[in-house]
């Protein structure tokens, strides 16, 4: 494995152990918390140097796996027994001085070699994580015994997938009273899909006649696809230095030769490795991508939602705010307009409808303003409490019809039930949203906001002063002009009258108003904006334990890394 592969894979670790990275979501998954505490491991393997073949033995418990180490080893250091004797994964490495090492609980404990073979002999090894011994032998190998397959302990079978990831030679010994079980089965077809070389041991043949050997063969050869003379045969129990095993010594021989070799068959190892871990980083990741696509689904939507709502407010807001406007507005013209136009309006109408707006923007308009800027943050909470009111409402209306019509519908009922806790909990958000904002600090904002737009709005109600004016004019002219019934008094305004004023009414609301809404529009987005993101912060960690912005950001970094992993096309690339 190249250091940018064990960079990128480290990345993937590191994001999984991280307080604030993936953790709360592949620690509630037990398969997706064994799969990185694998990963954790194997990554420590394929990180540590050694120039040593690593040899793996692996297999059912009681296939004689500690026998066959004893016999490579020369000497009885491996215990033996007919029940599930190896405990822990053990390491045994040449070595000019003999002892042993325990690991466990991340502290290591150092033991004569005498006084590890008396540990192993009491069972006092059930905690123990891993085992190094050193130990004096010809080979230059280490060799690894590790528990058996079909433990009851399930840590038995994880730490024997453990060793099988670091192995650069797998030994495969088979017990003759129970030839492949389904579980050792599948696990060899996994690790022979991988590409690590493996080497297949007959055990105990002492007790096997020839027939039985060639018919353990033809059932290895029909169920994995080896051929009969890939099955080495061996009695490791009758190996001795005065009467040695043929099939152990060959084993040894074979050993021998893969350690001459083992620049070779470790780079072979390695790349079969690279791509087995890659896989399950790619794995973990698409696991991670699945539950974030839903995560991210559900943002979007709840997003969306409240966008709606703060749109309801602000429509709601700016239609209060111009009914405000226009009444005040019909006040004004009563008082300042329609009764100069009689007298003034043929001397200069362009005059009389500037001053009108001027005195309108600098009297009754900022005051409007004003009272709205101080009122608005209670007046939008109040709003989006009505509206989260009248959604409560519904629901429970829908839960009660379905009640008094007697249906039993349980899905129904409970996604009512969901959707009405939904609406409370966004109603709690939104509301301590407002709450969390300071008022204050808002309205100086906004006031800022709004009368930093007073030149802007001043030139957009500029511009229509020629088409007031035309309608001044037109409406100067014909005031009284109009016949008057014979019950009416000279000073009431006729029908023609009341229409004209409300025309004129009608086109300065449009220019004055306008111009009012849009130099308030901006600062109450702003707002608003500023209420909609902490309430989805407050609704996004209630439910996930984390914010938009992390649970967009993990998806960038997931694909990110995925990317990088599958890149060079040996991996299917995601989108």
């Amino acid at each position: 494995m190249n250091s940018g592969t064990i960079e990128e894979c480290t990345t993937l670790l590191r994001l999984l152990q991280e307080e604030r990275g993936l953790c709360h979501v592949y620690r509630e998954d037990k398969a997706l918390a064994e799969a990185a505490d694998l990963l954790a491991e194997w990554l420590s393997q394929l990180a540590e140097h050694s120039d040593r073949l690593r040899v793996v033995l692996i297999g059912e418990f009681n296939a004689g796996k500690s026998t066959v180490v004893n016999a490579l080893l020369g000497k009885e250091v491996a215990f033996v027994d007919p029940f599930e004797a190896t405990m822990c994964v053990a390491v045994y490495k040449p070595d000019s001085e003999e002892y042993a090492i325990l690991k466990r609980g991340g502290t290591n404990q150092r033991l004569s070699l005498p006084e590890f073979v008396n540990l192993c002999s009491a069972r006092s090894l059930a905690d123990v994580e891993l085992a190094e011994i050193h130990v004096q032998f010809a080979g230059e190998y280490l060799l690894y015994d590790t528990p058996g397959l079909s433990s009851l302990n399930e840590r038995h079978e994880y730490w024997a997938e453990w060793a099988v990831k670091a192995a650069d030679v797998l030994l495969w010994i088979i017990d003759p009273n129970d030839i492949l079980s389904a579980k050792e089965g599948a696990f060899l077809i996994a690790a022979k899909r991988s590409g690590i070389p493996i080497r297949l041991i007959l055990s105990k043949s002492d007790t096997l006649t020839s027939h039985e050997i060639s018919e353990v063969g033809k059932e290895v050869e029909s169920r994995l696809g080896y051929s009969e003379t890939d099955l080495m045969v061996v009695s490791a129990l009758t190996h001795t230095p005065s009467s040695p095993d043929p099939g152990i010594d060959a084993l040894i021989t074979e050993l021998g030769l893969l350690a001459e070799e083992s620049s070779a068959t470790k780079a072979a190892a390695h790349a079969a490795k690279t791509i087995e871990v890659v896989t399950e980083c790619v794995r973990i990741i698409d696991s991670l991508l699945e539950r974030n696509g839903s995560e991210c689904e559900w943002l979007s939507a709840e997003r969306d939602l409240i966008e709606k709502q703060a749109q309801a407010v602000m429509s709601g807001l700016l239609s209060d705010f111009e009914h405000r406007f226009r009444t005040a507005l019909r006040k004004h013209l009563q008082r300042h307009l329609f009764r100069q136009l009689g007298t003034r309006v043929a001397e200069n109408p362009g005059d009389l409808v500037e001053n009108l707006i001027a005195n309108f923007r600098t009297g009754e308009e900022q005051r409007l303003i004003s009272e709205f800027v101080k009122s608005v943050h209670e007046e939008a909470k109040a709003m989006w409490n009505r509206h989260f009111a009248e959604r409560e409402a519904e629901l429970r209306r829908q839960i009660e019809a379905l009640m008094e019509q007697g249906l039993e519908d349980p899905i129904t009922k409970e996604f009512l039930a969901d959707q009405l806790r939904a609406t409370r909990a966004r109603q709690v958000a939104v509301v301590r949203a407002f709450d969390s904002q300071s008022t204050d600090d808002r309205l100086k904002q906004m006031q800022l906001a709004v009368l930093g737009g007073g030149a802007v709005a001043a030139i957009a109600a500029a511009s229509m002063v020629p088409l007031l004016v035309g309608a001044v004019i037109a409406f100067g002219l014909g005031l009284g002009r109009t016949p008057r019934r014979a019950d009416q008094s000279a000073n009431s305004p006729s029908v023609e009258d009341v229409k004209r004023e409300a025309e004129i009414e009608e086109r300065f609301s449009a220019v004055l108003a306008e111009a009012a809404k849009d130099r308030i529009s901006d600062p109450l987005v702003e707002f608003l904006n500023g209420i909609k993101a902490v309430a989805l912060e407050e609704i996004s960690m209630n439910r996930y334990g984390r914010g938009p912005d992390e649970i967009e950001q993990t998806r960038t970094v997931l694909l990110e890394l995925r990317g990088r992993l599958t890149d060079g096309g040996a991996l299917p690339v995601r989108t």
